[in-house]
């Protein structure tokens, strides 16, 4: 067998000529192809998931697509990416698989091997998850798992030793912002909690992707008082700075009496 044979698959057919009693063999032969078939699938947060799925495909991440790749390596070459449009797909709520069709299956005498990669995820939630790998199904498909990215943020207050009431300190806010932020599921600037709102021990304030906390944003945090004096507020040193210069002011003016 010649490698054109090996790359081809043979058909017979017989044509009869009426009335001649002749017989003819024709022989056909065509490429082998096969397809490849690649599907996805989305692994959301167990707890505390930021994202929304598709009215129609609940295991979709709303108004997000992804991009995926046909590759090939012919005999024991490297992996390349298969050029031309038709070596690319979309995959969507409304298209969550997709079948490259007829490729070839040897070239020359080498047989051609197929894999999948993903190249990007585009639209409301791309931020939200890292690019997935291709892994072989038994049944020579392909299956691409994206996981949602695990974020939080955590806000706890030391007090050192400030003479601040339970009171007091229970009424210090706390603003937390950046990109993205939610609450119960709206866009907001801010977010504020109180800190007799902390709960655990020690109290903390923990964010979670429900409230909008993602991966790589950076957000500032700052604090600020209701009826409690700013100076009961400032780090211990400098109280006990003021508190030395009003003992040495009032120093002075006695010895000026």
């Amino acid at each position: 067998m010649n490698s054109d044979e090996a790359n081809e698959q043979l058909s017979d057919s017989i044509t009869i000529a009426e009335g001649t009693g002749t017989v003819a063999f024709v022989n056909t032969y065509t490429k082998k192809t096969v397809d490849i078939t690649v599907d996805k699938i989305w692994s959301l947060a167990e707890a505390n998931s930021a994202v929304v799925c598709d009215a129609t495909n609940v295991t979709w991440p709303a108004g997000t697509t992804v991009s995926v790749k046909l590759q090939k390596k012919v005999g024991d070459g490297e992996v390349k990416d298969v050029e031309g449009d038709d070596a690319t797909a979309t995959l969507s709520a409304a298209h969550p698989s997709h079948t490259f069709e007829d490729l070839v299956e040897y070239e020359g005498d080498q047989k051609v091997t197929y894999s999948v990669k993903e190249v990007a995820i585009e639209g409301t939630y791309a931020a939200n998850f890292n690019l997935g790998s291709a892994e072989k199904q038994d049944d020579g498909s392909y299956r691409i798992t994206n996981s949602e990215k695990e974020a939080g943020l955590t806000i706890t207050k030391s007090f050192g030793d400030s003479d601040l009431t339970d009171a007091q300190k229970g009424n210090i806010v706390f603003k937390v912002t950046g990109n993205g932020l939610k609450k119960d599921g709206t866009a907001v600037s801010e977010l504020t909690k109180k800190y007799s709102d902390f709960t655990g021990d020690p109290k903390k304030w923990v964010l979670t992707q429900a409230d909008g906390i993602m991966d790589g944003v950076t957000y500032t945090v700052s604090e600020t008082a209701d009826s409690v004096e700013i100076t009961q507020l400032q780090p211990d040193n400098d109280r006990k700075g003021e508190q030395r210069r009003g003992e040495r002011a009032a120093e002075r003016q006695h010895n000026n009496c």
